[in-house]
């Protein structure tokens, strides 16, 4: 069986993360991307709402809130495949201690709210991926760090 670029990339644009990172990892040459940001922008594509507002902070400093909250806001909206939270549904987010800004762990909530509703995440899983990567757990430390 042959297997063109445009196919890969055709089953990249349609698969879960799981499936994404595989075939980045099969396929470097084609998924050349190094951040989480880069990736989201990628997958997002310009015309995304959330990379078009990105876009438009690019005159800021690298480590300005504002900013960083929107490249946080877009990794968030890529690793969940665009899932937006409906009312009374369960949702996770990192939690961190502030004071000495560590991770104390993965919360859900389904009523109250914690986080952002743009900074949650659809599964406990999501959730614990973007706690454990170091580039967002720099985001998250800009943003709400001391």
């Amino acid at each position: 069986m042959k297997t063109t670029e445009k196919t890969i990339t055709e089953i990249y644009n349609l698969g879960n993360q799981e499936i994404k990172e595989k075939l980045q990892k099969e396929f470097p040459s084609l998924f050349k991307t190094t951040t989480e940001l880069e990736k989201a922008i990628q997958n997002l594509g310009e015309t995304d709402k959330e990379v078009i507002k990105l876009k438009k902070l690019d005159f800021l400093e690298d480590d300005d809130k504002l900013l960083v909250y929107q490249k946080l806001v877009t990794i968030t909206k890529y690793l969940n495949n665009s899932w937006v939270r409906k009312e009374g549904e369960t949702y996770y987010y990192p939690w961190f201690y502030l004071n000495t800004f560590r991770l104390n762990g993965v919360g859900d909530r389904s009523e109250c709210s914690n986080a952002p509703s743009a900074l949650c995440f659809k599964s406990e899983e999501v959730a614990q991926y973007a706690a454990d990567n170091q580039e967002i757990f720099e985001y998250y430390k800009i943003v709400f760090g001391n």
